[in-house]
């Protein structure tokens, strides 16, 4: 909290990968050009205290998730990590996914 403000990154999907009703979103910031290419980096624990991920379809809401950036840092997803993994992969409520690794990732969700 900056000011009494919450620090919110946004992200947002407007389709579905099919095979296991999930959006994907990348978990990367612009970290400028470097020999006239773009790049980015991993988000640092330090750039914002949570991430709200929106996901519709057409003019529909399938899914709204906000979750604090201890738990993204937890999973790896932020922060200072050897392997970072700059992809977080959300499932609404009504999906069933079909991978175990799946099944895994939509567990923490649920709790």
């Amino acid at each position: 909290v900056v000011n009494q403000c919450l620090r919110l990154e946004i992200k947002t999907r407007t389709t579905v990968l099919v095979q296991e009703n999930a959006a994907s979103y990348c978990l990367s910031k612009s970290a400028g050009l470097v020999d006239g290419k773009l790049t980015t980096s991993q988000y640092s624990a330090k750039d914002f205290d949570g991430l709200a991920a929106v996901l519709t379809e057409e003019d529909r809401l399938l899914g709204l998730f906000v979750l604090p950036v201890a738990q993204l840092t937890k999973m790896g997803k932020v922060g200072d990590v050897s392997v970072p993994s700059g992809t977080l992969s959300l499932y609404p409520r009504w999906s069933v996914p079909k991978s175990p690794r799946a099944h895994e990732a939509k567990a923490w969700q649920e709790q």
